[in-house]
């Protein structure tokens, strides 16, 4: 009678620990679900954004605000070079500030 307790006692752990898994595997699953249903609405709004907002007017913007960043880059490597051979810069702070409220121009700019 012994070995009856021992194995039906054995056969309740299994089963408990099998009911706690199921469980854990569950949640699991419903967490996965959740953040695949939310990436998915995130995905959809980004392309309603992309679809619905880039306009000729978005276009040209981006552009011009491509342009300025290629001249600020340019300032940089200037200044670099420069560095390197030990010369003055030749773009100071004021020179970045002024490139900064272009951007700011740009970037407010209305259809035009």
């Amino acid at each position: 009678m012994k070995s009856k307790r021992n194995a039906s006692d054995k056969l309740s752990d299994t089963t408990e620990v099998n009911t706690g898994n199921k469980a854990q595997k569950q949640h699991l699953n419903r967490f996965v679900l959740y953040r695949l249903l939310w990436f998915r609405a995130l995905l959809i709004r980004l392309l309603n954004l992309k679809l619905n907002i880039m306009h000729h007017y978005d276009v040209k913007r981006l552009a011009l605000i491509l342009a300025k960043q290629a001249e600020i880059e340019g300032m940089k490597a200037e200044n670099k070079y420069r560095e390197i051979n030990e010369h003055d810069l030749t773009y100071g702070q004021g020179d970045f500030a002024i490139k900064a409220e272009e951007l700011r121009v740009i970037a407010n700019l209305h259809d035009e």
